[in-house]
């Protein structure tokens, strides 16, 4: 079934433009979590201590700044999940190729273990087909 740009199918509903197709969607005004989440690592906390220099004065910190200075300091007290995360936020996942043998492509095999009954079902559909009279 192949359609023209702009055709309509026959028997489809298609969308009334102008209208949502979500009308009971988010209320206005409603904030998602993302946004929420954001908002929070922005505020400022009173004379807090940095963790990767305790001996440095304490000073107002963003609770972003706090999370980050944590999740550096675990990093260098031997987090490898810590560090990890660290590298990939800042040069991005490493690229893992896929191949098959010798470098080429990837091989699959579809392989399907039919019980008992299943099998005598397959082979009793292949004899009614091998006798069925095509054209």
């Amino acid at each position: 079934m192949t359609f023209k740009k702009g055709e309509t199918p026959k028997g489809a509903k298609p969308f009334t433009k102008g209208k949502s197709g979500n009308p009971d969607g988010r209320p206005p005004g409603s904030r998602s979590l993302r946004t929420i989440l954001k908002e929070a690592i922005e505020i400022k906390r009173k004379s807090r201590t940095d963790p990767l220099n305790p001996d440095a004065a304490p000073r107002d910190m963003t609770i972003g700044e706090e999370l980050v200075a944590k999740w550096v300091s675990l990093g260098l007290d031997g987090s490898e999940r810590s560090l990890e995360r660290m590298f990939e936020q800042l040069e991005g996942k490493a690229v893992q190729p896929i191949s098959g043998p010798e470098g080429g492509p990837v091989q699959t095999e579809t392989v399907f273990k039919l019980d008992e009954a299943s099998n005598e079902m397959v082979k009793a559909i292949g004899q009614t087909l091998a006798k069925v009279k095509v054209g």
